[in-house]
């Protein structure tokens, strides 16, 4: 039945992400893992990585449930940490479909170190 492909496509997923993530993670040195955006509200991801980070040594980070069904809570949150900072969007920022962190945050930096002074951002070419 449909309804238990679907069920195996989801739990091949949780655990194919779940792999990648946790090795990621150990092979940067981090001990922490912070899930976010709509992704995180997957119970059966959130239940994978909670028992593949404890069995690592590892600690995993959610947001609450609410907070995890639009990314425009994460965008907004983001967007108040650039603004305390003092940092605005250029005027010649358009508008993209899909931006690397590490574009965007180009756009701020003009040369100066990566604002979240002390932390490790794992994301594409960004390590």
């Amino acid at each position: 039945p449909i309804a238990d492909l679907a069920a195996s496509f989801q739990h091949t997923i949780a655990r194919s992400l779940t792999r990648r993530t946790v090795q990621c993670a150990l092979n940067l040195g981090l001990d922490t893992i912070a899930i976010g955006g709509g992704v995180a509200a997957n119970s059966e991801l959130r239940s994978h990585l909670k028992v593949a980070a404890e069995a690592n040594g590892l600690t995993v980070i959610f947001p609450r449930l609410s907070l995890c069904t639009d990314n425009a809570a994460m965008i907004a949150c983001a967007a108040s940490e650039h603004l305390s900072l003092g940092h605005q969007s250029p005027m010649t920022l358009g508008t993209q479909s899909r931006l690397e962190i590490v574009d965007v945050m180009s756009l701020y930096m003009d040369g100066r170190s990566f604002p979240l002074q002390g932390s490790r951002v794992a994301t594409k070419g960004l390590l």
